[in-house]
């Protein structure tokens, strides 16, 4: 299955997708997965990417709509709407405790990292074109290090420059997931500077 098929496929599932050809990025990210009220909707920007990318960043997005599809959504944004509280803590719109900050951070990083494994799993289930699990896998812990990195310092994750380092990738328990960032970890961030 190519990138073409991946998407028929995912429309057929019940998700509406658009490719933006003509940008780099949608609100900053490669891709995103929103609930309109015209329903489920991904987006992706190809402009600039590799191929493998693209279907990469269509995978994830598409493990999103598995979540959506599995009811997890449904109450997500009203028990915490982490990626609007991330994005005014970070701006300096609100103040957060180091509980609401802990459990905000751990409900991102249990929302990504399931949308990672279900899209890990699709990827190989759909015997998807150049899909390499081991490369997908090193991107989703690399990603998860970034959203940790994020929450450490309180700047935005898209300022890590290096998303593909981990050179041994596992699945992460949730012992690990929940972490805070290792001092390994902090040595494998490069990020641009405030």
């Amino acid at each position: 299955m190519d990138f073409e098929q991946l998407t028929k496929y995912i429309r057929k599932q019940g998700c509406r997708v658009r490719i933006w050809n003509s940008r780099k990025y949608i609100d900053g990210a490669a891709g995103n997965f929103d609930i309109t009220s015209h329903g489920p909707l991904i987006n992706v920007a190809t402009r600039q990417e590799t191929l493998k990318k693209n279907t990469e960043t269509l995978l994830h997005e598409y493990g999103h709509f598995l979540q959506y599809k599995d009811g997890m959504f449904e109450t997500m944004d009203v028990i915490c709407p982490y990626a609007q509280i991330h994005d005014d803590w970070i701006n300096g719109r609100i103040e957060l405790c180091e509980v609401a900050k802990t459990a905000t951070r751990n409900t991102m990083l249990f929302v990504e990292w399931g949308a990672e494994m279900r899209a890990y799993k699709a990827g190989a289930k759909l015997h998807i074109k150049k899909f390499d699990p081991m490369h997908y896998l090193r991107g989703a812990m690399s990603y998860m290090i970034c959203i940790k990195w994020s929450w450490e310092n309180r700047l935005d994750w898209k300022r890590c420059l290096n998303r593909k380092f981990i050179k041994n990738p596992h699945i992460y328990t949730n012992k690990e997931l929940f972490a805070p960032l290792t001092d390994e970890e902090k040595k494998l961030i490069r990020h641009i500077k405030k």
